[in-house]
This record gives C-alpha cells, structure tokens and sequence, in this order.
C-alpha cells in the first residue's frame, strides 16, 4: 500500500489529532531538554485544544450521514495532487495550495473553539496565545492565495 493510498482514506479528524499527538511529544521533549514548566505547560494546552478540536471533528464525522462526509471531503480535495509531491508536476501548486487550505481551515476551527473555550470558560489560557494564533491564520491565508492566484501567469 503506498503513501497516498494509506493517507487517502483518512477521516479529516485525523490531522488535528494527530497534529496535538506530535505537541505532546513536544512537551516531553521540552521538560526533557530542561525548558521551563510553564512553557511545556503551554505546549500542553496547545495540544489539549487540538485534541479538542479533533474530537469535535470526528463527532461530526460520526453522526453526519456518509454521502455529507464524503461530499465535505471531496469539497476539501484531500489527497488531490500529489503529482506535485512526487515531483513529476512541478509547475502546478495544487498539492502545496490544498496543503494551505487544509491547515487554514483547521487553524480557523481551533480559533473558534478556543474563541467560544475562552468566553464559556476562562479566558485566562486563551488570551496567552490567541493573539499568535491570529497573526498564524493570516500568514496561511496569504501563502494560500500566493499559492493558489499568485503563481498563474
């Protein structure tokens, strides 16, 4: 089984899930390496928040029917252009303007749920980071469109 059959039939949960499993690793690592506390424990939250976000996610996958979810799927165009990736498309960004789009949209849901943890709960984790979490949205935002209308000529 190749890389891109393997990845191709991934729920969208997945990435965030697996983006806060890598978070994790990276606060053992930062204790580990002897970094403050505090830091690692912001890591943690990071991680918490993305754990939250995929949970989320995979609920809705999970009580959406089938023909929404994959509808949902084929709108994100997961998987698609993977020529560019494998180097035998070089001169279309497709592969690299999905790749955007997909981390864009999971940054803008994780910003709407720490938005609503913050209001519900405590602002008290979310304003350390929010704030970062902004200006990163926007930095995706601007290499989507790069990507995607920047680069036709």
């Amino acid at each position: 089984m190749d890389d891109e059959e393997h990845t191709k039939n991934w729920p969208l949960s997945n990435y965030p899930i697996l983006m806060a499993l890598l978070m994790l690793i990276a606060t053992a690592a930062s204790l580990g390496l002897g970094s403050s506390e505090s830091y690692a424990n912001q890591i943690a939250i990071y991680a918490y928040f993305l754990l939250v976000t995929g949970v989320a996610i995979r609920f809705f996958e999970l009580t959406l029917p089938g023909t929404l979810v994959q509808k949902i799927k084929e709108k994100l165009q997961i998987g698609k252009n993977v020529d560019v990736l494998a180097g035998k498309n070089k001169s279309n960004p497709g592969f690299f303007s999905d790749v955007t789009k997909n981390v864009l949209s999971f940054l803008l849901i994780f910003f709407f749920i720490s938005m609503g943890y913050g209001a519900l709960v405590d602002w008290f984790f979310v304003e350390g980071f929010i704030k970062q979490l902004g200006y990163t949205i926007l930095v995706f935002l601007a290499l989507h469109l790069v990507l995607r209308y920047g680069m036709r000529a």
